[in-house]
């Protein structure tokens, strides 16, 4: 997962980033997709987590496909009738790289605790018996 995480920020910092490379997005969304169903099956991932996961890489999968380089014109930021749909279009262009640094985000919090919840049984207790006695 580190591979991917490194994919996207490279991705997201470089300063000229065009349609045709969000083709780099699609394996670091299938791992997000994959490892989040991994995680929960395993019981390392709350519900919750999974459905965040899943929704914000729909979202993502749905942001890939609007172009907004075809949306995206100088000219009618002079327009107040299209200025506020300019930067919308300009915010839907990032959102992308945030939904998936989110999506991983959750992702290493619930393997952590995964691995916690882990030793805890390894060594004769359980999470919540251990938050009980805690």
């Amino acid at each position: 997962m580190t591979l991917v995480i490194g994919v996207v920020l490279g991705i997201f910092g470089n300063p000229f980033v065009y349609e045709h490379y969000y083709a780099l997005l699609v394996p670091p969304i299938g791992v997000a997709i994959l490892t989040g169903i991994d995680r929960y099956r395993r019981g390392g991932l709350s519900r919750l987590g999974l459905a965040f996961v899943l929704l914000a890489q729909a979202a993502t999968i749905a942001l890939l496909w609007i172009e907004p380089w075809t949306k995206l014109n100088p000219g009618l930021l002079r327009s107040p009738r299209f200025h506020l749909a300019q930067h919308l279009w300009e915010v839907a262009n990032w959102q992308t790289f945030v939904l998936l640094l989110l999506s991983y985000a959750v992702l290493l919090w619930g393997g952590r605790r995964a691995q916690k919840n882990a030793q805890l049984q390894a060594a004769g207790g359980d999470a919540a018996g251990a938050a009980a006695a805690g």
